[in-house]
């Protein structure tokens, strides 16, 4: 069985669509009810039992550092990756990953998504797969859709441009 005790979250961005919001803060430091948004996450990350946090960071680094620390005092370990803004996702990750432990759940800072961490790792060991992602069915198409998985639960079709007219999720993690 499968244990997950770490999360990596990606938060290095610009959060250009938050502008104004982003022009001195980043996307997981802006406030949201009384506290940055990515608190919120890792709180709900320590519920579940994840212990281990990596900021894979960019954009205002220190900001995030400087509220966080090592994580003793919200009873998490946390470990930071700091690269230039102009590094893309697939870099950053690449960047960071002498950090990791050998299974850790990846998070973009700005998605809030209550996960039953059991559920995730069993269909995760039920699979035998090396990954796993969490697509949200985009029913309200408030964004556009960048995946499309088939009814055995397997992604088919990954757009990052959102071209594809068969897309109907968005990766959330």
């Amino acid at each position: 069985m499968t244990i997950i005790k770490q999360a990596v979250i990606l938060a290095g961005g610009l959060g250009t669509r938050l502008k104004p919001l982003t022009d001195k803060s980043p996307k997981p430091m802006i406030d949201f009810y009384g506290k940055p948004f990515v608190l919120n996450l890792i709180e709900m990350l320590k519920e579940q039992g994840i212990t281990n946090i990596v900021f894979l960071d960019g954009y205002l680094h220190k900001k995030i550092e400087e509220y966080f620390g090592d994580g003793s005092k919200f009873g998490m370990n946390i470990k930071y990756s700091v690269g230039p803004v102009e590094w893309d996702t697939g870099k950053r990750i690449k960047e960071g990953e002498d950090l990791y432990d050998e299974h850790f759940l990846l998070c973009y800072c700005d998605n809030y998504v209550p996960v039953n961490m059991k559920k995730l790792t069993d269909f995760y060991d039920e699979k035998d797969v090396k990954m796993s992602v969490l697509v949200y069915t985009n029913k309200d198409e408030f964004t556009k859709s960048n995946m499309k998985v088939d009814d055995k639960g397997i992604v088919t079709i990954y757009d990052k441009k959102r071209e594809s007219g068969e897309l109907s999720g968005v990766d959330i993690g």
